[in-house]
Order: structure tokens, then sequence, then C-alpha cells
């Protein structure tokens, strides 16, 4: 210890003749006690403790919840993409299947005997006749 503490604490400190062991006469008998126990009581600031648990559980709270928002944004923003990208393939399905029907002979209707023809015929027809 030091001087200084002793002094304040208005402690003796005497050590017997092997200097293994010591005495310790005080009239404060929390430090006496302090020394006995061999730690000093904690003097805790509980409005600082407090108000660094609520800031650090707060922001935990934040960062989860910015975390299920961006998720959900996420998973919105792929679902809408695939949507687009499912429509993009039936139109580009729809056209080629319009493009074989307009340059193929193919059968509309077999009871009225009605037919198609490819559309570059259908021209050369009408401008024969």
């Amino acid at each position: 210890m030091s001087s200084d503490h002793i002094e304040e604490s208005n402690a003796k400190v005497t050590l017997d003749e092997s200097g293994e062991n010591a005495t310790l006469e005080t009239n404060n008998s929390g430090f006496a006690n302090n020394v006995t126990h061999g730690v000093n009581d904690d003097n805790l600031d509980y409005k600082k403790l407090i108000f660094w648990s609520v800031l650090g559980v707060s922001i935990v709270a934040v960062f989860i919840v910015s975390l299920i928002y961006f998720s959900e944004f996420s998973l919105n923003n792929a679902k809408e993409n695939a949507g687009s990208t499912t429509s993009y393939l039936e139109v580009t399905k729809l056209k080629a299947d319009q493009t074989a029907t307009l340059n193929s002979y193919g059968v509309v209707d077999l009871e009225k005997g009605i037919y198609h023809i490819p559309i570059d015929e259908a021209i050369n027809q009408i401008a024969v006749d």
C-alpha cells in the first residue's frame, strides 16, 4: 500500500518477525473489510450504466429491424424482377409462335375449308390477281 492511502485511512500495518504475516490496525471498518476481502467496494453509476445499456440495446434493435426491412425490400424486388422476366419470356415465345404461323401453311377450320398460307405467298397472290 502507498503511504498516502495509509494516511487517509488512518491505518497502521505491522509485520511480524518473519515478514510473512501482516497486521492491520485502523479505525475505518469499511477499509478493514475491504482489505479482508481483498477488494474495494464498487461505486457504480447506475444512471450511466442504464443509459449505455438502453442505448446499446436500442442500436442492436434498430440494426435488426433495418435488416428485416432490407430483406423484405430485396425479396419484393426479386419477385418483381422475376415477374418481368417471365413476361419477357412469354412475349418472346408468343412472337416466335406468330412468326412461325405467318411463315407456314396450316389448317384454320377444316369443316369450312379455311387454310392459312405464308404471308409472302399471300402477298404474291394478291399482287398477281
